[in-house]
């Protein structure tokens, strides 16, 4: 449980943050497509069929499958429990939707307080 905790201390507090360190790495031409991050969310929330998450600081940024990924959206519906939705940590991958031009995140799993929901199977 220690090792969890230290591996959770390590979450990025600030979407504007990670979202910057994610596109400078994205935009090099050697890059993968993904850009795999630990971020503290206040809450993950939905808005006419689309979801997003919320930081301390009021920044925001959509959910999305990235291409070639399995759904991991749908699952976000089918959690057993609401309250992980609010003041957790969250294993996305940031990759830019080129239909919509922007940088989104596909959620992979949850870090609740004692362990680990997975979205990705």
């Amino acid at each position: 449980m220690q090792d969890y905790k230290k591996v959770c201390s390590f979450a990025g507090k600030s979407i504007r943050e990670e979202a910057k360190k994610a596109k400078n790495c994205l935009k090099n031409i050697l890059a993968t497509d993904l850009y795999i991050s630990i971020i503290s969310y206040n809450y993950i929330g939905k808005c006419e069929n689309v979801y997003g998450m919320c930081d301390e600081e009021g920044d925001s940024i959509f959910f999305g499958n990235a291409p070639g990924m399995e759904d991991t959206l749908a699952r976000l519906d089918q959690l057993p429990d609401k309250k992980w939705l609010k003041g957790k940590n969250l294993l996305g991958a940031f990759f830019y939707d080129e239909q919509e031009q922007r940088m989104k995140i596909q959620p992979l799993s949850i870090l609740t307080d004692t362990g680990v929901v997975r979205l990705l199977y």
